[in-house]
């Protein structure tokens, strides 16, 4: 009861704000039970939320907490720091105080047994210009993981996360890894490009958000691009990588390489994903040979000037046109405008992305691409002839003459950036409308009836202002009852102070029970039982047993 008392004496000295942080870094399960900061050190003092929030706590920390608990010296700046993050609580002097429960949670010594700390004293690189390459790529592979994702969407699994096989599938077309392909669609997702949803049969999938994602497509610089993504890639660094961050002067390797050391706690699935955000800096171009690039530096600092001036500078812009080779293969040597792009996809099949791309035209597409236009191969070989730099080689002008001898009789239209995006298979409009008639499908055939929830947010939010109210309020009935609970859960006496008209009187008693407004307890000095309605008690007080 003691800890309980004492986190809640800490929680009762906070503002509106600094329980709002409280809150935010820790988990709080049950915040309608939870009227007064006594009840609020209850629930930050389970064993689940202590031990969440000891997983998450740097060495430093650690440490301090050990020396708290055997009355060693600790550094102030870190222990306020403990008591903002309800792991540290205070005495009746707001001297910080250890919490029995949190230093029963502390492991023995098996943190010290971790690696040393990486140094991370190899300087960053002298050039890092060379970062646009990882960001030209990015945009390259976004742009293929949304179209491929347009076409076939992703079914997830239970916990919301793409099929192995599915994964495995997006990485041939974005000609990445699985690994590179999963943590580029974190990002995705992060940037609002893809949105999960409910397919006829009721079954979760991934799909493209409309209109973003079609929106993203069309702009027309590979900076605008990038910056997208990287916000939502840079809103995924937390405090622990943001500390370690400034500690190693933006070497976000040895950030990574240390995590293990500067918070051994930490479980592996989280550590994963952390070091996942590392790697995926690295595939954006945040980072390059694990260091932050200038524009990475000003992302994380909140300078969104400077971010789209070194974007727009560094990052190539439009390249005047492509090379058509005998062999039929494209080459796209930097970025091209949406609806050159869109001409390209339609009758091509992707080699390798990078920096530059290769492509090569395939006669299925092209098929499809002239049926589509429906007077024969004029439009394309129009297209083909404005974007290459090297005209049009025999063999695929060959290929379009064949073509030409069997287009006749299709429908018509190929012309601009719309119909363009249309031979694509970019119709979103229709898209959207397919979308919509699968979600009201899957909710037709659900035997489920769908309630809307309070937020959660709303609840802690309720929860705060109740707290700070009951802090105003000097307690009241209800800090009193969970004090008295406390002392019947711990079974520890304590001193309670009850009022009878105008007598007031004092019992040290070992509460039994608490039913219908009235205590039930063991007055130890009297050797008597004796009950107390609730409404005659002013004080609890705990004491030692």
């Amino acid at each position: 009861m003691a800890g309980t008392l004492a986190l809640a004496s800490s929680i009762a000295a906070m503002d509106q704000q600094a329980l709002a942080e409280l809150v935010a870094a820790r988990r709080v399960i049950s915040p309608a039970s939870v009227h007064e900061p006594l009840g609020l050190a209850v629930e930050l003092l389970r064993a689940d939320s202590i031990s969440r929030a000891l997983q998450s706590a740097h060495r430093e920390a650690l440490e301090a907490l050990r020396a708290l608990s055997i009355g060693e010296a600790a550094d102030p700046a870190i222990l306020a720091s403990l008591i903002s993050l309800g792991l540290v609580g205070t005495d009746a002097e707001g001297r910080p105080t250890a919490l029995p429960e949190v230093t029963e949670a502390l492991p023995g010594e098996a943190f010290e047994a971790h690696p040393s700390r990486t140094t991370g004293s190899d300087s960053a690189p002298d050039d890092l210009t060379g970062w646009f390459a990882a960001a030209l790529t990015s945009v390259r592979r976004t742009a293929k993981l949304l179209h491929t994702i347009a076409a076939h969407p992703v079914r997830l699994g239970r916990k919301g996360k793409p099929a192995v096989v599915a994964v495995r599938e997006l990485a041939e077309a974005a000609h990445c890894s699985p690994v590179q392909a999963s943590r580029l669609l974190d990002v995705m997702r992060g940037a609002e490009l893809l949105r999960a949803h409910f397919d006829h049969t009721g079954a979760e999938q991934l799909g493209i958000a409309e209109p973003a994602t079609q929106r993203w497509l069309m702009q027309h610089s590979y900076a605008e691009r990038w910056i997208e993504l990287a916000r939502a890639a840079g809103a995924r660094f937390d405090a622990r990588l943001l500390r370690g961050l400034a500690e190693t002067r933006g070497n976000l390797r040895a950030v990574a390489e240390a995590l293990p050391h500067d918070y051994p706690l930490l479980p592996e699935a989280e550590l994963e994903s952390l070091i996942a955000v590392t790697d995926a800096a690295e595939d954006l171009g945040l980072t390059l040979h694990g260091h932050l690039t200038p524009v990475a530096e000003a992302l994380l600092r909140g300078d969104e000037g400077a971010v789209v001036a070194i974007a727009e500078r560094d990052i190539p812009g439009n390249v005047p046109g492509v090379y058509l080779q005998p062999d039929l293969s494209i080459i796209v040597p930097g970025p091209l405008p949406p609806e050159d792009e869109a001409v390209l996809n339609a009758i091509s099949e992707t080699e390798q992305l990078g920096p530059a791309a290769s492509l090569r035209v395939s006669t299925e597409k092209l098929t499809r691409a002239v049926q589509r236009a429906g007077s024969g191969t004029g439009e394309v070989r129009s297209a083909l002839e404005r974007l290459s730099l090297t005209g049009i080689p025999q063999p695929l002008d060959y290929l379009l003459r064949d073509l030409d001898r069997k287009a006749n009789g299709y429908g018509a239209g190929f012309e601009g950036t719309a119909s363009a995006i249309e031979l694509h298979g970019w119709d979103a409009e229709a898209h959207e409308a397919r979308l919509k008639q699968r979600r009201e499908a899957a909710l037709q055939a659900s035997p489920i009836t769908l309630k809307q929830a309070p937020s959660h947010e709303d609840e802690l939010r309720a929860m705060i202002e109740r707290v700070v109210s009951a802090v105003s309020d000097e307690g009241g009935e209800g800090d009193l009852t969970r004090r008295l609970e406390l002392a019947i859960r711990d079974r520890s006496p304590v001193r309670v102070t009850a009022v009878a008209g105008k007598d007031e009187r004092e019992f040290t008693l070992l509460p039994v029970s608490l039913k219908g407004g009235r205590l039930r307890a063991t007055d130890q000095q009297a050797g008597v039982e004796r009950t107390l309605p609730v409404s005659a008690i002013t004080a609890v007080a705990s004491i030692a047993a």
